[in-house]
């Protein structure tokens, strides 16, 4: 069962949460009244009623009201088993079928109480990696208990892809290199952690903010000890990365001598600028990092040989070879299994 689920409970059952969700996300469910009035894992109830924004020219609820309750009533349940899960999980309705009774002339309610059906599709589709379908069925009665209508909504749930790489330095410029892989089951592997350089006014501002948070990358694979490359690990550190940092022995000693340099520049020159901030009454500014982080850093370094596979997660393998580029520097090789099938081959 999905971890946060109760977290998104807690939205759904907030009224002004819920109506905030509907106004941005749903804004026809909004002005249609749609409300959510009881959910939990296996079941969720949802009203519309009948009022002069909702009515159709026969004195009762327009179809499509009706339709989106009933559809809220399935959808609440497969998005609680979806939220900020991971790896993600997409849900698309294929189809829709209705059954009608009667008029809908009052506020009609619709139960759904599928919700299990939607927890065992989900965590088959993580578990395979292959798209699983649920046909869920909402029954809508009025005050009376009378069945105005019922909705069959065939529901095909699958995973939002596989892996994706995303570039958070040396794009469009050659400094500041970090490419995040994130993998099938949410790991994320950092592809080199360096400083921007030379960009101007833009260039602290691009040092002090990754684009993702250090805390949830599992691993770090170092290509060289070039800065630009390898500049921001002491910072990755001291903002939460707790993993393993692979690279060369060349480039494990390298790195540490080229950290240590490059903390007592930072240090050296926040010290020079807050003079200045000082006798101009602005707030002193703090280094990137320290010479303590950048020696903090080198306990994270694996070393690992020319030309050997060496397994970095469950799943992913990597090799080193000689990329001829400075000491210790190397191309880096990937092989990326998903589902227990080999998947994916990066080189960098």
């Amino acid at each position: 069962m999905n971890p946060h689920i109760q977290d998104f409970f807690k939205l759904i059952r907030s009224s002004f949460r819920y109506r905030m969700f509907t106004l941005m996300k749903l804004p026809a469910a909004f002005i249609a009244g749609v409300m959510v009035r009881e959910v939990d894992e296996n079941k969720c109830r949802v009203t519309v009623p009948f009022k002069w924004l909702t009515q159709n020219p026969f004195r009762s609820t327009y179809f499509a009201c009706l339709s989106m309750a009933a559809e809220m009533s399935t959808g609440i349940l497969a998005m609680a088993q979806i939220y900020k899960r991971k790896p993600s999980v997409s849900m698309l309705v294929v189809k829709v079928e209705s059954e009608y009774f009667k008029k809908a002339a009052g506020r009609t309610q619709f139960i759904c109480e599928d919700g299990a059906k939607f927890t065992e599709a989900v965590e088959e589709s993580i578990r395979t990696g292959e798209a699983r379908t649920v046909q869920a069925r909402s029954i809508g009665t009025n005050a009376n208990g009378e069945q105005v209508r019922i909705y069959h909504h065939l529901v095909i749930q699958s995973k939002t892809y596989i892996m994706k790489i995303t570039f958070h330095g040396a794009a469009r410029t050659v400094t500041g290199s970090k490419h995040l892989i994130t993998l099938a089951n949410g790991k994320k592997i950092l592809l080199d952690c360096g400083m921007f350089q030379g960009l101007g006014k833009e260039t602290d501002l691009l040092n002090r903010d990754f684009g993702f948070d250090p805390k949830e990358v599992s691993v770090m694979i170092l290509s060289h000890a070039h800065i630009d490359h390898s500049g921001l690990i002491p910072r990755l550190i001291a903002e939460g990365f707790e993993g393993r940092i692979f690279c060369t022995s060349a480039t494990k000693d390298l790195t540490t001598i080229l950290l240590r340099d490059s903390a007592e520049i930072q240090e050296d020159d926040v010290k020079y600028i807050n003079k200045r901030r000082g006798a101009e009454g602005m707030t002193y500014l703090r280094p990137l990092y320290t010479s303590e982080d950048a020696e903090k850093a080198t306990e994270h370094f694996v070393e690992q040989p020319y030309n050997k596979w060496f397994d970095v997660e469950e799943g992913v393998q990597a090799m080193y070879t000689d990329a001829g580029h400075i000491i210790g520097s190397a191309a880096v090789n990937l092989r990326i299994k998903e589902n227990g099938k080999e998947k994916h081959h990066i080189q960098w």
